[in-house]
């Protein structure tokens, strides 16, 4: 059976739609319909049916599901084990992070990187969505944390990166009591199909300091979130390196909270000999173990 045809198939299962899963292979609809038509003539039976708003399988196609993803699970493997055993200093080499990582922490020393490994092309994905690592959906992963990584991968503990609450300078010059009901607490807005914000994100903690003041705006994005707080919107709980490192806020006095995220450098155990895994693992973690405005 030839894999690409499974691929595609996987992808129409998984996605409900050969529109989506298009999509998602970063192919066009005609590609996928005509690698689905063929598996379905080289099994002799129909594996989905159209419907209004996409595909469903036949119960053919749901017999043959298990065994198409095993046969996903060994080609994953393979790969990893390919390029695994890869000793060259060039080639892709795909990093995922989250915004403010990104910005705050990685971003300041790529340019020497880059200088010294010119033939390395990275690419890089910000996203706080979760990355499968088993899968290769990124090679390296830099996240903050709560509890232990994926058991599946290799961790290196990078920081403990501390919270306390922020505002713009002007905003609490002019409250000296932030525990009324003129204060707004800045709040993250979760997106569909998110998972649950980790605890230091949301305000319940904040809401413990300062119980009178009011709910404020809320916001999906860090970059709205800070252009909020710089033009005197309210307060929010933010990591140290991205409150210390913005001239325009200033951190409130005693409110460091009590818990703390870990910041992980994951890849999954079958890089671990990977030349250009291995520079970019070690690059970065030196450079975050030295920078410790992560605190």
């Amino acid at each position: 059976m030839n894999w690409d045809d499974v691929r595609f198939f996987i992808a129409v299962a998984r996605e409900g739609s050969v529109t989506r899963a298009a999509e998602a292979l970063g192919v066009n609809y005609t590609t996928v319909a005509r690698r689905i038509s063929a598996l379905e003539n080289r099994l002799n039976t129909r594996l989905f049916d159209r419907i209004a708003n996409g595909h469903v399988m036949t119960a053919a196609a749901s017999s043959v599901l298990d065994r198409a993803l095993a046969m996903e699970k060994e080609m994953i493997a393979l790969d990893r084990t390919v390029f695994g055993q890869d000793e060259k200093l060039s080639g892709k080499l795909r990093l995922a992070t989250i915004d403010i990582a990104a910005t705050y922490l990685v971003f300041p020393h790529f340019a020497d990187f880059l200088q010294r490994y010119p033939d390395i092309e990275l690419e890089i994905s910000v996203s706080d969505a979760e990355v499968d690592i088993s899968r290769r959906e990124a090679d390296i992963v830099l996240r903050m944390v709560e509890g232990e990584p994926p058991q599946d991968a290799i961790g290196v503990h990078v920081a403990d990166v501390e919270f306390s609450i922020y505002g713009s300078t002007t905003y609490l010059a002019t409250r000296p009591d932030l525990n009324t009901a003129s204060t707004q607490i800045l709040r993250w807005l979760l997106v569909p199909g998110q998972r649950e914000l980790p605890a230091l994100f949301r305000s319940d903690w904040i809401t413990k300091i300062f119980p009178l003041a009011r709910p404020g705006m809320r916001i999906d994005s860090m970059v709205v979130m800070l252009s909020a707080l710089r033009h005197g919107f309210g307060i929010c709980g933010l990591p140290r390196f991205v409150g210390d490192a913005e001239p325009k806020l200033a951190m409130v006095p005693n409110t460091l909270a009590e818990q703390k995220m870990s910041l992980w450098l994951l890849h999954h155990a079958d890089l671990r000999k990977t030349s250009r895994v291995r520079v970019l693992r070690d690059f970065l973690r030196d450079c975050l173990l030295l920078q410790r405005g992560t605190r």
